[in-house]
């Protein structure tokens, strides 16, 4: 009889171990996905910031949305605002999209140039996440997908694939 209890309990076991440890896409938790998405507008704003201030002033806005069918962003909105408070001291300044005029892309408020970065929801796969990011400028976006690994340090960007622009 204790046989086919320890077996039973040893075959339930197997089987919630590997039910916890399934590997397919999810959606990450609220604190990751900031620290995500953080990584990537920094990755963004590094690869503009020292042509974008050259002899001018510049703010950078994000926003957060999905993608159509042809991986176009529609429906862009504030991100939470636990992402905006990471870039409270940064400069050139960054804000949310709410205070973004388009096009061409510029602050509502002060009038000054600016670039727009979109970013989707990530997709977790174990230590790796991917999202699609769009650049705005003037009335263009380019389009990327960017794929992400967490290591010891925190996330960081391993890819950035163009996949178009769209004027």
């Amino acid at each position: 009889m204790w046989y086919y209890i320890r077996l039973y309990f040893i075959i339930v076991g197997v089987v919630i171990l590997f039910w916890g440890c399934k590997d397919s896409p999810t959606s990450p938790e609220p604190s990751v996905e900031i620290n995500i998405l953080e990584t990537v507008a920094r990755n963004r704003i590094a690869a503009y910031v020292t042509l974008d201030t050259l002899g001018h002033s510049v703010v950078y806005f994000l926003a957060v949305g999905h993608t159509d069918s042809s991986g176009v962003f529609i429906d862009l909105h504030d991100p939470k605002d636990a992402l905006i408070i990471r870039f409270v001291n940064a400069l050139p300044p960054v804000k949310k999209y709410s205070y973004c005029q388009i096009p061409p892309v510029s602050d509502k408020q002060t009038g000054t140039n600016g670039r727009l970065f979109a970013m989707t929801q990530p997709i977790l796969q174990g230590d790796r996440a991917t999202l699609d990011v769009a650049d705005f400028v003037g009335i263009s976006q380019d389009l990327f997908r960017a794929h992400l690994t967490y290591r010891p340090t925190g996330w960081e960007v391993d890819s950035l694939t163009w996949r178009r622009s769209v004027n």
